[in-house]
């Protein structure tokens, strides 16, 4: 299999798996309202941020040893990995039960934090278990398993959610659908199954640890970034981080389709970079980056002209107020598009620790700002926060590019893509007008705004058919 198809294909899952989860969040959400969601986001959240302790980047440790380690050694690497996994995720139990009891100081609950734990914590050691046979290009366990967990939890929410009393109960149904994915997952290391525990001498498993602590700290800011806002607003008000977690979640899943076309570009700006080709490495980001200019622009713009319809058509009317932070938030996926790309390309290009000092400071700056905001503005401080976080990482990233002059010059390219969203602005501008006329005339509430969001859609396409040559003006390999 291709490297693009391979990466294609991970791509695509990937992105299924997300529409299903948000599709589990739309149910839930119906039934359990902004407390009740917001109940089961807060205890999620909280639990995500120990996810560096469970993941200790043990499966980037193993793929990159993998091939350096004997046939007859890997059983003896495969026990030292999952028995620091099982360590590190009762670390991580122990101290998300200890967070949960001082951010809800009185009423906290580790029933629920025990069920959120469970489900992350399995669907970790999944991705570890299936590691082996990814080195060996085999992918299907690694297409399915993600999809196979979520289809599960899907008909559990189904069958059972009436039956519940609590957001939080929620988390069981992950739990159950996420042991389940890990063990079939158990079919990745047929041929490495872990060996006596005798062989967990101290000195290798240090050295272990040590190796995964880079990845670790990585991995903890990015959790700082994305969920200690969620964490933060639930000692405050559990609606609140219902309808910022509805509004976020939506964002989530669009990030999906960049992150896919990230992995893609991959391998190749490591070729070219390699090459010391920065002229062509430029070529190919404007080719992304006009196209997701674009393409997510036009999401980014239809999002904030349409923000509260679409949250009462999506969530019902009781989470009218995810439609002012989702109006701010709204702008994250036009730039989480660009800092998907940028970011990854830079790594490519042998910039991984100053792309993980930006995420640090980032991160810090995320950390600070929403203690500042939130006590005071709630889950609008939350989502001002999170865009301006992610507008730093932007111009950070651009300032490292500054080192790539022929690589800058090719973004001129990106000018034609920033001229299609004026009209594309215009356009959706007068779609909130449309929605008031068409709940006047049509019998059901929430259909005004999916006709109004199909006309949008038209009139884009109508924009840029015509005019298809001057918006994609071919990026010729021959011009600097």
């Amino acid at each position: 299999m291709s490297v693009f198809r391979h990466s294609a294909g991970l791509a695509l899952a990937q992105f299924s798996e997300k529409i299903l989860s948000f599709s589990i969040i739309l149910l839930a959400s119906r039934i359990l309202k902004t407390e009740g969601i917001g109940e089961f986001f807060y205890y999620f959240s909280l639990v995500c941020l120990f996810i560096p302790l469970m993941d200790l980047g043990l499966e980037k440790i193993l793929l990159q040893r993998w091939f350096k380690t004997a046939d007859g050694d890997r059983p003896v690497l495969m026990t030292r990995l999952v028995a620091l996994k099982l360590a590190g995720g009762l670390a991580a139990l122990i101290l998300a039960l200890g967070a949960d009891a001082l951010v809800r100081w009185g009423h906290a609950n580790p029933k629920a934090i025990f069920a959120c734990f469970v489900a992350i914590f399995s669907s970790s050691m999944g991705d570890l278990l299936r590691r082996p046979r990814f080195t060996e290009q085999r992918i299907s366990l690694d297409i399915l398993v993600p999809i196979l967990s979520r289809l599960l939890t899907l008909v559990g929410v189904i069958a059972l959610l009436h039956h519940f009393v609590h957001g939080y109960q929620l988390a069981y149904l992950y739990a159950v659908a996420n042991v389940i994915g890990m063990l079939v997952s158990l079919a990745g290391i047929q041929r490495c199954w872990p060996v006596k525990f005798s062989h967990l001498n101290r000195a290798p498993l240090n050295e272990l640890f040590l190796a995964g602590i880079p990845f670790s700290l990585t991995s903890l800011f990015v959790m700082l970034s994305l969920y200690v806002d969620s964490v933060m607003l639930g000692h405050y008000n559990l609606e609140e981080v219902g309808a910022y977690g509805a509004a976020y979640r939506i964002i989530l899943v669009v990030a999906g389709l960049s992150g896919g076309t990230a992995r893609v570009l991959f391998p190749q700006i490591v070729k070219m970079a390699n090459a010391g080709d920065q002229t062509g490495t430029g070529r190919a980001l404007a080719r992304v980056l006009r196209v997701h200019l674009m393409l997510f622009g036009t999401i980014s713009i239809g999002g904030f002209f349409m923000a509260d319809h679409l949250m009462t058509a999506l969530y019902g009317m009781e989470f009218e107020s995810a439609g002012r932070p989702f109006r701010i938030l709204a702008g994250l996926i036009l730039l989480v598009s660009f800092t998907n790309v940028i970011g990854q390309s830079l790594e490519a290009m042998g910039y991984q620790k100053k792309t993980m000092r930006i995420t640090l400071l980032a991160a810090l700056f995320n950390l600070g700002a929403n203690f500042l905001l939130i006590p005071r503005i709630g889950m609008i401080g939350a989502a001002i926060t999170t865009v301006i976080t992610e507008s730093i990482i932007l111009v950070a990233q651009g300032v490292l590019l500054r080192n790539f002059p022929k690589i800058l010059r090719q973004g001129r390219y990106l000018t034609r893509g920033l001229l299609f969203l004026i009209p594309v602005a215009g356009v959706f501008a007068l779609l909130p007008e449309l929605v008031a006329q068409l709940d006047t005339m049509l019998p059901v509430p929430t259909l005004g705004t999916w006709v109004a969001v199909a006309s949008g859609g038209l009139a884009v396409v109508i924009i840029f058919l015509p005019f298809k040559t001057f918006w994609l003006k071919p990026i010729k390999d021959g011009e600097q």
